[in-house]
């Protein structure tokens, strides 16, 4: 269980949990950031399986955004709302969202092939 979460936390390809899953390793490249290999550099496993899989990825993207933000909001509606001014922390929610969401939507996708595709560990070697 733990070599799953590692392998998507690290991007790497569900089959191998070597290769890598984007061009670009930087989360933040511009141009080629959203871009992901055609095959896996080690085992050959084709990222995109068909046209149009990971418009499910979208939905592991929102499940990932609320349950970063949720505990977050809870804590302000619980415990900070007397201290903090409530338009300054949607403020800071809204950018922490931002900066995350070239992450999120890489860990996303690879949570997303990962549902799919199963460990081989002869792929390993």
């Amino acid at each position: 269980m733990f070599g799953f979460i590692w392998s998507v936390v690290r991007l790497k390809c569900p089959k191998c949990r070597k290769g890598n899953m984007f061009v670009k390793s930087s989360l933040f490249a511009i141009r080629d950031g959203h871009k992901m290999v055609e095959h896996c550099s080690c085992c050959g496993l084709k990222m995109e399986p068909e046209p149009g899989f990971y418009y499910g990825g979208m939905y592991v993207s929102y499940m990932l955004n609320v349950a970063f933000f949720m505990p977050l909001f809870l804590a302000y509606a619980i415990w900070l709302q007397p201290y903090v001014n409530a338009f300054l922390y949607f403020v800071l929610l809204v950018l922490v969202l931002l900066a995350l969401s070239p992450y999120i939507f890489r860990l996303s996708r690879a949570l997303y092939l990962a549902f799919f595709v199963s460990y081989d560990p002869e792929k390993n070697r």
